[in-house]
C-alpha cells in the first residue's frame, strides 16, 4: 500500500483473509526513507489465532416479513453460523418442522448465554417476560454479546421506549418518526456510508475492491426507514440516507455503539433484503 507523506499519525487498514486454521504469523514492514535515524522500528510481527468456531445466533421476529425470509436462509447456509429462530406469529407446525425454531424466546439468563449474537426484528414486547429484557441487557453489557436491531413499522424500536431495551439502542428513540406515505412511495434513497462506516470491514461488501464506492452506488434504492433525528452520544453513525436530512445532517440508518462489554448495531430500515436480488449470497 502507498500513503501520502504526513507529519501526523494516521491509520492504514490492511485486509487479508486467512486460508488455513491455526496460529498465523504476520509481519508488517514499511520502506525506510532518506534521513531516518533508525529503521529498527519499521517492522512489526504479530500472531493471529484463526479458529473454526461457529457463531451462535438467535434470530427473533414477530412475523415472516421479507427481511426475515431472506436473512434466515442466508444464516442457515453459512457453515460458520449455528442459527436458532423465534417467530412470534408462528404456529406449532413451524416449531415442529423447522430445525432452527425454538418454542419461545429464552426466559432464563443461562439459556441466553448459549448465544453470541441476538438479532431482534419487529418484535412485540408483550410476548416477552419483562425479566427477559433485563437478561438481554446483561447479555450485552456483562457477557459481551452482540445485539442487532432491525427496525420495523409496528414495534422496533419506537415501542421499546421506556423499556430496558431503550438504553441499548444507539439512537434517541424520542427523536424517531415514521416517514409520510408520500415519501415512501416517492423517489427512494441510496444508503451512503460515512467516513467511519468506510473503515468497517463488514460494510466493504466486496473484499476484492480497494474502493467499494461504486458498488454502493450500484445497489437498489431503499424507500422506507425510520426518520432518526439524533444518534446517542458515543454512538457512531456508519451509514446515512443520501437525500433525507434531520437538523443534525443526513438521516442515520446504520448506527453502532459499544455497551458495556458488548456491541449493538441498529438498522433503521428493513429493506436491505432487496440488495440480495440477483446476487443471492
Amino acid at each position: 500500500a502507498e500513503v501520502e507523506p504526513s507529519t501526523n499519525p494516521f491509520s492504514v487498514e490492511l485486509l487479508t483473509v486467512p486460508q488455513v486454521e491455526g496460529d498465523q504469523e504476520y509481519e508488517i514492514s514499511i520502506v525506510p526513507v532518506a534521513g531516518e535515524s533508525t529503521a529498527e522500528n519499521n517492522s512489526l510481527r504479530t500472531t493471529v489465532s484463526v479458529r473454526k468456531t461457529k457463531i451462535r445466533v438467535l434470530l427473533v421476529e414477530r412475523a415472516p416479513r421479507w427481511e426475515f425470509r431472506h436473512l434466515k436462509p442466508l444464516l442457515e447456509r453459512d457453515e460458520m453460523i449455528e442459527l436458532k429462530t423465534v417467530l412470534q406469529d408462528s404456529d406449532l407446525d413451524f416449531v415442529k418442522e423447522d430445525r432452527t425454531a425454538l418454542a419461545g424466546y429464552p426466559t432464563q439468563q443461562d439459556e441466553l448465554e448459549k448465544f453470541d449474537v441476538v438479532i431482534l426484528g419487529d418484535v412485540d414486547l408483550s410476548f416477552f417476560n419483562p425479566q427477559s429484557l433485563v437478561h438481554l441487557r446483561s447479555f450485552v453489557s456483562e457477557q459481551g454479546g452482540g445485539l442487532l436491531f432491525i427496525a420495523g413499522e409496528k414495534h422496533n424500536p419506537k415501542s421499546f421506549l421506556g423499556t430496558p431495551l431503550e438504553v441499548l439502542c444507539p439512537v434517541d428513540l424520542e427523536t424517531l418518526s415514521l416517514p409520510p406515505q408520500e415519501v415512501t412511495l416517492g423517489p427512494g434513497f441510496q444508503l451512503e456510508p460515512t467516513p467511519e462506516g468506510r473503515t468497517q470491514t463488514f460494510l466493504r461488501l466486496d473484499d476484492q475492491m480497494a474502493d467499494p464506492s461504486a458498488l454502493w452506488k450500484s445497489l437498489p434504492d431503499l424507500h422506507w426507514a425510520w426518520n432518526v433525528g439524533r444518534s446517542k452520544p458515543g454512538a457512531v453513525t456508519l451509514a446515512v440516507q443520501s437525500n433525507r436530512f434531520s437538523d443534525s445532517g443526513k438521516m442515520p440508518v446504520i448506527v453502532w455503539q459499544r455497551f458495556g462489554s458488548g456491541q449493538v448495531l441498529f438498522h433503521a430500515t428493513d429493506e436491505m433484503w432487496q440488495w440480495r436480488q440477483g446476487r443471492e449470497d
